[in-house]
């Protein structure tokens, strides 16, 4: 289940859901500035400021669920910014380059993004973007500095988006972390899954 800002009624300050989420299950609106080196308007920072969850809807999802400010960026942007100042990597065949779901800079919000796939999880992701994936995977292992394996989002699984490609297939995210020499590196991919 992916929760956006307009499906639940009521609001939080964001230190009560940080208090609520726990250091794992909460992305703060400053760490994602800092991992993706954005200049967010006045505005963009007042549609943040409140986060339009209450906190009986938050504790019933803390165990299953990460929240993340989102801002509009790309997977492109995404991208272009891991290859010019982080070890972490995202790569995607050349065919993905320009296409839509690339260029998607997706919704300025608060988001709900679950931590794992779940048995349901086919059903459950069917609002779940590449965009959303990629975004909140990075976001997620900058607030945790290295997290561990269990802490991590959609680690080491692969998450089967909404987006398709050109040829009508399903887009996947996935993840590879601690390679050979690049021990301290993750690299992100996507691909179509073809089955």
């Amino acid at each position: 289940m992916t929760t956006t800002a307009q499906t639940k009624s009521g609001s939080v300050t964001k230190a009560q859901a940080r208090k609520i989420m726990g250091k794992i299950g909460y992305v703060g609106v400053a760490t994602v500035i800092h991992c993706f080196q954005l200049k967010p308007t006045s505005s963009q920072l007042k549609h943040l400021a409140t986060i339009p969850f209450d906190d009986e809807f938050l504790l019933s999802c803390r165990d299953t669920q990460v929240l993340i400010p989102f801002f509009p960026i790309s997977i492109f942007d995404i991208r272009k910014y891991l290859e010019e100042t982080s070890c972490m990597k995202l790569w995607f065949p050349k065919d993905f380059d320009g296409k839509a779901f690339i260029l998607n800079k997706g919704e300025i919000g608060w988001r709900l993004v679950p931590r794992k796939p779940t048995n349901e999880w086919e059903t459950v992701n069917t609002q779940l973007t590449a965009q959303m994936v990629v975004y909140a995977m990075f976001a997620h292992r900058n607030g945790l500095r290295w997290p561990a394996s269990n802490e991590a989002i959609f680690m080491g699984g692969t998450v089967s988006c909404s987006d398709v490609d050109c040829d009508g297939f399903k887009v996947e995210v996935g993840e590879i972390g601690g390679m050979g020499e690049y021990d301290e590196c993750w690299t992100t991919h996507l691909c179509r899954n073809q089955s």
